[in-house]
């Protein structure tokens, strides 16, 4: 066993191309990159958010250890979306080959222009939490007092009730 690892949870998602094959390449490029030990939640079909009419996404939450710190992760993410075709500088909330966002970094809390974690928005998202509850139920988010099945729990039955769907795609 190796020490020195850091529990992370990271959300993907894809809408371009195949997603489910996206998802698995990104996970296994992950893991040539620093990331060990990933378990991959269930893929989910869920409705976009955003301004642009697009088609469904593809998501799911890898639960993982990494020696990286949050900043070489970020870096690690930033060029497997680049490698799997996501420009930078797209349009915010459109459509994309791949999306890798820090969720969860061991018990830390970062707060810079380009690196929150917890992920800023990972509490209104159905298709954040219901996959995280999957594979990281008991990691603790930073500032919020507990693990994340009681972070999770109270915001899913709120966001329900909102045009969010989500639907399991696939049994990992």
């Amino acid at each position: 066993m190796t020490t020195g690892l850091t529990h992370i949870a990271l959300g993907l998602g894809s809408n371009i191309g195949d997603g489910p094959a996206a998802l698995r390449a990104a996970v296994a490029e992950l893991g040539r990159g620093g990331v060990e030990d990933a378990v991959m939640s269930p893929l989910y079909a869920t409705s976009p958010i955003g301004p642009v009419a697009q088609p469904d996404y593809t998501n799911a939450v890898v639960a993982a250890r990494t020696g990286l710190g949050p900043r070489e992760l970020l870096g690690l993410c930033k060029r497997i979306e680049r490698a799997m075709g996501r420009e930078p500088g797209g349009m915010r909330w459109g459509p994309r080959p791949i999306d890798i966002d820090i969720l969860l970094y061991g018990n830390v809390s970062v707060n810079e222009p380009d690196l929150v974690i917890p992920h800023a928005e990972m509490g209104n998202r159905l298709f954040v939490l219901v996959p995280l509850l999957d594979v990281a139920a008991d990691m603790i988010v930073p500032g919020q007092g507990g693990a994340v099945r009681e972070f999770a729990g109270p915001r899913i039955l709120r966001l329900e009730t909102t045009d969010q769907k989500i639907r399991k795609i696939i049994e990992i």
